[in-house]
């Protein structure tokens, strides 16, 4: 099976939003980044392709009201 390359999505300067596909299951793998002073924190979540491309499809909307509804869907769904 040929490689998926990751996608980018930049929420706001502190909040970048990393796509994957998780080949074994084929969700879509979304990462969140929020930076803390010197530290970053991660926040990791899975999410079936239709529920992502409706996120996806609203992301310029997510954009204008503030990344935090981002972080707390990852908080909500966090991954150890």
């Amino acid at each position: 099976m040929d490689e998926i390359p990751e996608m980018t999505f930049p929420i706001g300067l502190t909040h970048p939003l990393k796509v994957s596909l998780n080949p074994n299951t084929g969700e879509l793998v979304f990462e969140c980044f929020q930076l803390i002073g010197d530290k970053t924190q991660k926040f990791r979540f899975l999410m079936e392709p239709k529920a992502a491309l409706t996120l996806l499809s609203v992301l310029p909307e997510i954009q204008r009201v503030g990344a935090h509804i981002i972080e707390e869907k990852a908080k909500l769904s966090y991954l150890q």
